[in-house]
């Protein structure tokens, strides 16, 4: 698989985890850990993870080629990857 296809994949798992939390399917998730603190909540560390990419994706509108912002989305993005191998 190329980093292209990982990245879409991500992508795509995203966007169903968006759907997961609408539908109220993540309600019970226990807290959980990715190295980065523990919030009370696996919904609200996925709100907190979601609405981080939100902004770190309006903040690139204005800083395409920004390295720092680049960098915090491919750390958040390895976040959502860890948080994928933990509740599938």
């Amino acid at each position: 698989m190329t980093d292209d296809a990982d990245s879409d994949e991500v992508a795509g798992w995203i966007d169903g985890l968006r759907e997961r939390l609408e539908r109220g399917d993540l309600a019970s998730l226990a807290p959980i850990d990715l190295g980065d603190g523990v919030l009370a909540s696996g919904e609200l560390t996925i709100r907190v993870m979601l609405a981080d990419l939100d902004h770190l994706n309006w903040l690139s509108r204005d800083a395409p080629d920004s390295p720092r912002l680049a960098d915090r989305r491919r750390w958040l993005v390895d976040d959502f990857r860890r948080l994928r191998a933990q509740i599938g």
